[in-house]
């Protein structure tokens, strides 16, 4: 344990000391509030971690030392944090109450951060590619659309936490780098919010639902939520005359997005025809533009080099592909038309354009997720008093800077909802910290001018009691791991689909073997040499519903070095799920195979939180390959 929290501590004061050299370095850290300015060192210093990890991967250094070296080097810049302004403000008892809620809130974070990796998505590529990066010594690419071969900007700051601290420090990071926003949201509310507005807003971002599902696991929104703010705030102040060090800023911002996703590239576009608008033109949109590429393009140069295709696989059929790619156009077309209907829940039109955010907040869809992963009730409830506010002050609106930073952020809410592969609604949770800004700042205008301030404090307060319930539910299943003494297993098996198949591969694979595993969930606890296969965002082994042919199939598995193929449960991996089966049965009937040995498993997980569990126990085959021979064998 202590090893861990020396390593996060390291990497905090690495993204401290980094980020603040920088802001000095632009002339911009004197002109922000303290607060403000710890936010935007650590966020710009998040980004230059995982920069340099990138570049130390690359290169094959990826030992403690060398990572060590990299955070004791940044500690000078730690001197820069003395430039910010002094902060002024009352501390009200509404203040002091709310600072409670929010070391509640930092408290049971912690719970989640001292319980091992539990996470779908974490565990399938957010923790298991930084893993197999990490025991391979050097970078990687992994050919699997969407996600492994997608920027990994903020799952190097995971390694980087892993080879020094290992798992526990794993956890831990993702505690600390999910209360970035935190910091940056109430540093941007303090230029418009008094001292209490600000924290309870801090708080209340903090305790989002999104934020309790995603802020302590490897999910990537957190974390560019806060390359979103800085780059929101920076490209609106490098609109006026002579300011190009915000637009030096706003480009690192926008450069870390987009080394962190490819829908980053929807804000950071925004942001740039911001700064190309504003009166530096030409000047500013150069500096934000070079600074983006220097931050931004080191991932899309690796997927060019190792598939020809920049942005790996959209643009397949435009471009030639290098020879080794395995990616064929029956697997694009596959992919497009199976993820569409799996990720769009509306039509991408004017009238959900509008409706969107308030069906996905009262009501949802499956595809939104907004069930479990949204964004509260406090956006619908300013937004009335923000629009009487804004009409109140009409002929004053357009010169006010957050009216500038809501259009930034509605432009690329339009541009999301029309463009973005998914309407999954967490993906929206970088947007919203800035829109809350802005609401609330307009909505205590409105409040003070009719004279119902404390009715809306009223309702700031019942959205986080609210949303502190849910946190508070969510946390059982994190302090029963605690009470019961830590058991890793039990904790994983009770919060983990098909755990007990990651133990018997564990348990049952030599060093020579490697497994084609079509389960996504358990990616980073099989320790032994793995190859995820996935019927829509994969072709290294095909298995559409569309593969037939066992001799394909076997000389795929061949060339991949595959010893051993899982076939399971439907519900794992979708509408392909009968095809390994299938294949690999004529490779027992060609014999190629041995018959399979059977591995059972609890029933699926319908809910983690409610410590859920239905259906049936789920049976996996694996099926082990041998030197063809023997003829065949009878049906199963």
């Amino acid at each position: 344990m202590m090893t861990a929290l020396l390593a996060v501590t390291a990497l905090t004061l690495f993204c401290l000391g980094a980020g603040a050299a920088a802001l000095r370095a632009a002339g911009l850290l004197g002109r922000l509030g303290r607060a403000e300015g710890l936010g935007w060192s650590f966020a710009l210093g998040f980004g230059l971690l995982g920069w340099l990890i990138f570049w130390l991967a690359l290169l094959g250094w990826l030992q403690p030392w060398a990572i060590a070296a990299c955070c004791v080097l940044a500690l000078p810049g730690l001197l820069a944090l003395r430039d910010g302004k002094a902060e002024r403000g009352a501390w009200s008892w509404r203040a002091w109450i709310v600072l409670a809620v929010l070391a509640l809130i930092m408290a049971l974070d912690g719970l989640e951060a001292l319980a091992p990796p539990a996470d779908a998505d974490s565990l399938a590529y957010h923790f298991a590619l930084p893993r197999r990066i990490l025991d391979a010594g050097h970078l990687l690419f992994i050919e699997r659309a969407l996600d492994s071969a997608s920027p990994q900007l903020v799952q190097m700051t995971y390694l980087a936490a892993l080879a020094l601290g290992g798992e526990q420090a794993l956890t831990l990071w993702c505690m600390v780098s999910g209360w970035g926003i935190g910091l940056l949201t109430y540093g941007l509310a303090r230029r418009h919010l008094p001292l209490d507005w600000s924290l309870a807003l801090a708080a209340v971002v903090l305790s989002l639902p999104a934020m309790l599902y995603a802020g302590g696991t490897g999910q990537v929104e957190p974390r560019t939520a806060m390359f979103v703010l800085v780059a929101v705030v920076a490209a609106i102040e490098a609109r006026t005359p002579g300011a190009l060090a915000p637009a030096l800023v706003a480009g690192l911002a926008c450069g870390f997005l987009v080394a962190s996703k490819y829908t980053g590239l929807l804000p950071a576009f925004v942001c740039g025809v911001a700064v190309l608008s504003g009166r530096n033109g030409i000047r500013g949109a150069l500096v934000f533009g070079v600074a983006l590429l220097l931050m931004g393009g080191q991932w899309y140069g690796w997927n060019a080099w190792n598939t020809g295709d920049p942005v790996f696989p959209l643009l397949y059929g435009r471009i030639a592909y290098t020879p080794q790619t395995a990616w064929n156009g029956a697997q694009a077309a596959y992919m497009a038309a199976s993820l569409s209907p799996m990720e769009l829940g509306v039509p991408r039109s004017a009238f959900w354009l509008l409706a969107y955010p308030v069906v996905a907040t009262l009501q949802g869809h499956p595809v939104f997720e907004s069930g479990r992963t949204g964004f509260g009730l406090l956006g619908l409830l300013l937004l009335p008093l923000a629009v009487a506010a804004a009409w109140r002050r009409r002929e004053r609106l357009a010169g006010h800077p957050l009216t500038a930073t809501a259009l930034v952020i509605l432009v690329t809410y339009g541009l999301w909802f029309f463009l973005g592969p998914s309407q999954r609604v967490r993906h929206l949770l970088p947007l919203l910290p800035p829109l809350l800004v802005a609401l609330l700042a307009a909505a205590r205008s409105a409040a003070r001018h009719w004279r119902f301030g404390a009715s809306l404090w009223l309702g700031m307060a019942v959205v986080l009691a609210l949303q502190l319930a849910g946190a508070g539910v969510f946390s059982v299943k994190f302090a029963r791991y605690l009470a019961q003494g830590r058991d890793r297993d039990a904790f994983l098996a009770a919060n983990v689909n098909f755990y007990a198949l990651a133990q018997w591969l564990n348990t049952h694979m030599g060093p020579d073997d490697r497994v084609l595993l079509p389960v996504r969930e358990i990616d980073y606890l099989v320790r032994v040499p793995m190859l995820q296969a996935n019927p829509y965002i994969q072709s290294e082994v095909e298995i559409r519903p569309d593969s037939t042919d066992p001799r394909r199939f076997l000389a795929q598995l061949r060339a991949h070095g595959i010893t051993r193929v899982v076939a399971g449960p439907q519900s794992s991996f979708g509408s392909g799920a009968e095809v390994p089966d299938l294949l690999s049965w004529q490779l027992v009937e060609m014999g190629c195979a041995a018959p399979p040995q059977v591995v059972t498993t609890p029933p699926a997980i319908p809910s983690r939180t409610l410590n859920l569990r239905g259906g049936e126990p789920a049976q996996f085959f694996v099926y082990r390959l041998m030197p063809c021979g023997g003829g065949a064998l009878p049906g199963r």
